[in-house]
């Protein structure tokens, strides 16, 4: 089995999906001033993976009339998690700063809070969501990213998806040593016109992420212990490729030994 076969998400996980944002979303719709509940993100985009990735689902609310009166993060989430502890009694329901958490079997599921974009409709898909401090807004539009890596994938093809995937169970495996919105960023950023075969292609992705000058946005830990951990990749990866280009049985085995030093011993075959 191909390793990015591996890393997608399970049946199980898929099934959960469906089954939980087409129940949420019955209840968040229940909610007075919610217009809308989207799912958004990897699962939607197609570059989440087995096991990690969660369900998010954007809980819109309708602007109030009284714009001096706008209302806090913590306001809304506290609104969302009443209504669903009551709706879901068979699954426990966590507030955090920034979206509400359900534990679903097989798949968490992310409630997030958004007020509709300034500037922007609920078609444009330009909204506020709350910040990771949980007491201000933040803008975010999911539909510029689902753009983005549409893009790309018509120009470069489907590998762009299975180097998030891959790059994701690594992140997931050191972690958390970047935002999964900044490798997705990453991944399209890195190549213009075509992508090697994986190997190069993984090891080529470590060393853009060393030297992004915008790194700090994506870093999910203190800029320290993620360039130490993208400094390991950079050199295990280059180990692997370097192993492999002796093109002898012990070369191959070192390198496979190399591959799994970062994935996990879940590691299949990177080469097919």
């Amino acid at each position: 089995m191909h390793f990015d076969a591996y890393i997608r998400p399970s049946s199980e996980q898929l099934a959960t999906a469906q089954e939980a944002e087409e129940r949420i979303s019955r209840l968040v719709l229940e909610i007075t001033d919610i217009v809308a509940c989207l799912p958004v993100g990897s699962m939607v985009r197609g570059t989440a993976i087995r096991r990690y990735s969660d369900l998010d689902l954007l809980a819109v609310f309708s602007e109030r009339e009284d714009k001096i009166s706008k209302p806090s993060p913590s306001e809304l989430l506290a609104i969302i998690a009443w209504h669903l502890r009551l709706g879901v009694a068979d699954i426990k329901v966590h507030v955090g700063t920034m979206a509400i958490s359900l534990d679903y079997p097989y798949l968490p599921v992310d409630v997030i809070p958004a007020l509709l974009g300034d500037d922007s409709g609920r078609d444009e898909g330009s909204y506020r969501i709350p910040a990771t401090d949980g007491r201000q807004w933040q803008s975010y539009s999911h539909r510029s990213q689902d753009l983005l890596l549409e893009s790309r994938e018509s120009e470069l093809g489907p590998h762009v998806k299975s180097l998030i995937r891959m790059i994701k169970w690594w992140n997931y495996r050191n972690s958390n040593t970047l935002t999964s919105f900044g490798i997705e960023q990453l991944v399209c950023s890195a190549f213009d016109r075509s992508i090697p075969a994986y190997p190069e292609a993984i090891e080529h992705i470590f060393v853009a992420a060393t030297q992004w000058s915008v790194q700090r946005r994506w870093f999910a830990s203190g800029d320290h212990e993620s360039m130490d951990a993208l400094n390991a990749a950079v050199a295990v990866s280059r180990a692997a490729l370097q192993a492999d280009a002796l093109n002898t049985p012990s070369g191959i085995r070192r390198a496979i030994a190399c591959w799994r030093g970062l994935f996990g011993d879940e590691f299949s075959d990177i080469f097919e």
